[in-house]
């Protein structure tokens, strides 16, 4: 079948439907996060220790191996199908054997910086919680791999869906760990390595009976370590890894800064960005992830026109979604976040914090999103380069903007927000201003993306409005006297009111500028 955007509009729909219901069941495992274990230091170390265990999980699991898979794969694919499966079993194995060995130094040298860390009790706990949860990145590896074999076979919905199996496994353990007290950290990181392995085995069963079409259960198992072609994805792959893992660098500088701006900072944090996720994974990784293969195919075929016509169309719709959700968090969020998680040991003080965060997050989800897609633009045609560059500079930019904003203003755990966002925001200008020497400026519609920003704005402006009629503004602007736990049903009234109104509000300034890219994704004439 050809790529056209109405195939991208349908990809992206399965993506975004499935990606949809591993968010609501990540949202179950945070309220039960966030009722078992608040903000307690005790559930901030563990944060701090799965944030450390899964810095290599983007590093090496998602983006990298993504990205230098789907190029290389399509390469052999167009050959020879078979040859195609072939060079992806072998690779499976591979991956098998090396994340293993991985592990095991992981392991090793963790428990030997661990001597050393006598006199810091508390970093001494987070590295040894960090060590238990290693393990998972096998899991986490095969995972990433079958997720991107089944985007080249245009299988969107299943590796979109199957968090939802290691959320709710990880419910169940949480449950458990919740009744253990004393010993629930180092139960709660057994969990994440058991619910990783039951993702990927979710994603394992389709991708076998994919390969029993072109190859005997014997040539299934019989493997060779390193297949040739493998060549073709190492310096993609290693160029990747080096510009994630500059990401992942940032990511652990905000666990340290966030520490050091408030004991339970990394808490704050780590509701804040569920939050902030949801509009991420749901719409922009969505887009993403449709569009690198045809992207990548379009390359191939030396296709610029094609190309160009696939990217206008992905970065024009994500910008849409960004608005809508830029504004719906700056209408919603903070009543949002009273009705996820004001309960149990999730205190009117943590509901304000959360919130702060959310909003100084959320500034960053235009730039963000823009980056994905530009770096997919480079990764479909092997420049690994730039936005290995780009994420190498954005180190330096985020320690600077963490070290000014916690010990200079300081601003306590929302620093750490603001300092992510301005960091994305360089990510973006440094990728727009390459992409467009590369591509030319006709790729970017304007006029498009301002209308779609005063869709959202309109629509926070009625929504604002409404809660000013019913005397409910402190819903709008979060506070402590706002966020306490008590009348749950009425909180959800009210935010599900709300919502009702930006929504409706969104769609008739899409109508009345003529921008339908929010209305599209339930228009089934564009599927």
């Amino acid at each position: 079948m050809k790529d056209t955007t109405k195939t991208l509009s349908r990809s992206f729909s399965f993506y975004s439907f499935g990606v949809i219901l591993s968010r609501l069941s990540g949202l179950a495992r945070d309220v039960c996060l966030a009722f078992f274990f608040g903000t307690s230091v005790l559930i901030a170390d563990f944060m701090v220790a799965f944030r450390f265990a899964n810095l290599l999980r983007r590093v090496i699991a998602e983006s990298p191996l993504s990205s230098s898979f789907v190029p290389t794969f399509e390469s052999v694919k167009k050959r020879s199908l078979k040859e195609g499966f072939v060079f992806a079993r072998d690779l499976f194995y591979t991956l098998c054997v090396l994340s293993a060995l991985l592990v095991i130094v992981l392991i090793l040298g963790s428990s030997i910086l661990n001597q050393f860390l006598n006199d810091f009790h508390s970093f001494k706990k987070i590295l040894s919680l960090t060590c238990l949860m290693f393990p998972s990145l096998i899991f986490i590896c095969l995972y990433g791999l079958s997720s991107s074999f089944l985007q080249c076979e245009k299988k969107y919905f299943l590796p979109a869906s199957a968090p939802v199996f290691f959320n709710l496994t990880w419910i169940m353990w949480m449950a458990y760990a919740a009744m253990h007290k004393e010993r629930c950290q180092a139960l709660l990181g057994v969990g994440v390595i058991f619910s990783f392995f039951v993702q990927w085995v979710i994603v394992a069963f389709p991708i076998y009976r994919m390969f029993r079409t072109s190859m005997s259960v014997k040539e299934i198992f019989s493997f060779r370590l390193f297949h040739g072609s493998l060549s073709g994805m190492v310096k993609p792959f290693f160029m990747g890894a080096i510009g994630i893992g500059a990401t992942q660098i940032n990511s652990l500088l905000d666990s340290v800064f966030a520490r050091f701006a408030d004991a339970s900072g990394p808490a704050f944090l780590w509701y804040a960005i569920r939050i902030q996720q949801v509009p991420i994974a749901l719409f922009g990784v969505a887009i993403t992830a449709a569009l690198l293969p045809p992207l990548t195919r379009a390359i191939k075929a030396s296709d610029t026109e094609h190309f160009k016509t696939l990217f206008k169309h992905g970065y024009k719709k994500s910008f849409a979604f960004m608005s809508f959700s830029f504004f719906g968090i700056v209408s919603l969020g903070s009543l949002a976040t009273v009705v996820i998680f004001a309960r149990g040991e999730f205190t009117s003080i943590s509901c304000v914090s959360t919130s702060k965060c959310l909003l100084a997050y959320s500034l960053g989800l235009f730039p963000h999103a823009a980056t994905l897609i530009l770096a997919s633009s480079f990764y479909a045609s092997h420049d690994f380069e730039t936005p290995m560059k780009a994420s190498l500079f954005s180190v330096l930019i985020n320690a600077f903007a963490n070290a000014f904003l916690v010990f200079g203003l300081h601003m306590g755990a929302v620093s750490v927000a603001l300092a992510t966002s301005l960091t994305s925001l360089f990510n973006f200008f440094y990728l727009y201003i390459v992409f467009r020497k590369k591509w030319g400026r006709d790729v970017f519609e304007i006029t498009s993306y301002l209308k779609s920003f005063a869709c959202g704005l309109f629509a926070a402006g009625a929504t604002y409005l409404y809660f000013l009629c019913l005397g409910k503004e402190d819903l709008f602007f979060l506070h402590k006297a706002a966020a306490g736990k008590g009348a749950f049903v009425l909180n959800l009234a009210y935010l599900f009111s709300g919502s009702v109104i930006f929504l409706l509000f969104f769609v008739l300034m899409e109508k009345i500028f003529k921008e339908k890219q929010v209305l599209t994704l339930f228009d089934r004439r564009d599927h």
